[in-house]
């Protein structure tokens, strides 16, 4: 028989939990750092979007484009869309990116 999952996080609300009534699971494996797929289904069929991180050098970028936006950045900001001009944005909102990078 096989014993208990050993979780490295409390938090394992995701596992079969609904969100807007849309089924969510969480797998923990090892050798996976993140993985997400949003799968979107029909009548004999499905489309499937993945995305795999198998390193943490995958994060590094982020990273140093957040770290660089510290000192021009008021307030809270959320995402990185923000920082790289991806989302719809209030044009007198600040983006977060020091003037050198833009």
């Amino acid at each position: 028989a096989l014993g208990p999952v050993i979780a490295p996080h409390a938090d394992q609300r995701a596992r079969g939990q609904q969100v807007s009534s849309v089924p969510i699971h969480s797998l923990r494996m090892q050798g996976i750092l993140a993985k997400q797929d949003v799968i979107f289904g029909g009548t004999g069929e499905t489309l499937t979007l993945s995305h795999e991180t198998l390193h943490p050098s995958a994060y590094e970028s982020g990273i140093m484009l957040a770290l660089r936006a510290l000192g021009s950045t008021r307030g809270v900001v959320v995402g990185l869309d923000r920082l790289i001009h991806l989302g719809p944005s209030d044009p007198e909102a600040p983006t977060g990116i020091p003037s050198d990078l833009e």
